[in-house]
């Protein structure tokens, strides 16, 4: 019960569509190039993951990586809400 990735093992995407719109946003201009490796523009939630970002909801996790596919445990869920 540590995790809660879904089937398809993409809790960190899932996780960023629902947490992203919910945070208010400080004014922001998307950057030139993608701040994670593993995160490139042309994904569908690029711009969510950069304004996470942005706004140091989320450093990544570790060495340029946002590491979208890996689970999320309600620790690290917790950070992403109070930092929200």
């Amino acid at each position: 019960m540590g995790g809660t990735t879904e089937a398809n093992g993409s809790a960190w995407w899932s996780f960023t569509t629902i947490a992203a719109p919910a945070c208010t946003w400080p004014a922001y201009t998307e950057p030139a190039t993608a701040t994670f490796g593993d995160v490139p523009m042309d994904v569908g939630h690029w711009s969510w993951v950069e304004r996470l970002a942005n706004s140091t909801i989320t450093a990544g996790c570790g060495a340029d990586n946002y590491c979208p596919l890996s689970e999320v445990n309600r620790a690290q869920m917790a950070i992403f809400l109070l930092r929200g």
